[in-house]
């Protein structure tokens, strides 16, 4: 059964990026936005891919007192977590460059107790193309960023993400991909893991079943190279709904946008400048038949999705709860 999610001790409520005078609060810290994640289930966790955007100023920060990029990357995330509604954040510093024990330990001790990181993998584990010889290297996966960050986040480790990039791959090469993705799984410690394909000829059920016979999560994304949400869903079929690792959904980039398209059309990222409904309600019916199966489930949104990461997730909580609402009505 779902439960609400009750208000967590939060360390984080001090003095600290801005000022002590009591200037409003930040939009995601209203007290109509503290009751409406205390109506949300309590395995939903929602956050943004990063927390280092200056726009963000009213919304997730204080705004008398912007602060620069520089500054939020170094002291940006309590503040972001103060938020009751930004309960994880898309760590996507750990794609460019594996994180030693000590840094993940650091971000762990910022964030405050209850908060989970959803960490993406070095991208040279995922990507042929960069950095050398280690794609698909199970030995390098475990030692240089599985196990540092299972030691330094502890239990503040949501999940582990592999995010692989459109391969372009032929119908006849699926099969050998697969079998060098099964051997490589095979070969990484115990933990909790989800893998994000891009490629349409890999979206079945035999990817579904590799990954859930090994009690890992099939990554999905809303992004132009993939079809739509309940497509995938439908594509998969129903082996991932029996995994019991965090479910993960990233919200990332409308279809007609490039990313580059998308950073120019929206910056500062202060509002919703596109609503993509479509996307929203898909998201809705995904996340919840996720949660009715007793998964724990993360939700990543990009600023590229609609404009402003922080509102797409303030207008899915209110289309969620509206949802859960008409089910008891």
């Amino acid at each position: 059964m779902m439960q609400a999610m009750a208000r967590r001790r939060d360390p984080r409520d001090e003095p600290g990026l801005f000022p002590d005078d009591r200037p409003p609060e930040p939009r995601l810290r209203e007290p109509d936005v503290e009751r409406l994640a205390a109506s949300l289930p309590g395995l939903l966790r929602l956050g943004t891919s990063s927390w280092t955007f200056p726009g963000w100023a009213g919304l997730v920060y204080g705004a008398d007192r912007p602060a620069s990029e520089a500054r939020l990357v170094r002291e940006g995330l309590p503040e972001y977590a103060r938020s009751p509604l930004l309960r994880t954040v898309g760590l996507d510093r750990a794609f460019y460059r594996p994180m030693t024990a000590a840094q993940c330990r650091e971000l762990a001790a910022q964030a405050g107790e209850g908060f989970r990181f959803l960490a993406k993998a070095h991208r040279a584990i995922t990507h042929r193309s960069t950095e050398g010889a280690r794609f698909l290297d199970a030995t390098y996966a475990r030692d240089e960023v599985i196990l540092p960050m299972q030691h330094g986040f502890g239990a503040s480790l949501g999940t582990i993400l592999f995010q692989f990039p459109e391969m372009s791959l032929r119908g006849v090469e699926v099969a050998p991909f697969l079998r060098s993705l099964e051997a490589f799984l095979d070969a990484l410690p115990v933990g909790d893991f989800a893998v994000e394909l891009r490629d349409r000829p890999l979206l079945g059920p035999a990817l579904a079943a590799l990954l859930a016979a090994r009690g890992i999560a099939v990554g999905h994304a809303i992004h132009p190279s993939l079809p739509p949400l309940a497509e995938q869903r439908r594509l998969l079929g129903d082996a991932d709904d029996r995994v019991r690792s965090p479910a993960v959904l990233r919200w990332l980039l409308r279809r007609e946008h490039t990313y580059e398209g998308a950073r120019e059309l929206y910056e500062p990222f202060d509002e919703i400048r596109e609503p993509d409904p479509g996307s929203r309600a898909e998201s809705v019916a995904w996340c919840l038949a996720q949660l009715d199966r007793g998964r724990e489930v993360f939700v990543i949104a990009n600023n590229k999705a609609e404009g402003s990461a922080p509102l797409t997730l303030l207008e899915l909580a209110k289309a969620m709860v509206a949802d859960l609402a008409s089910r008891r009505g």
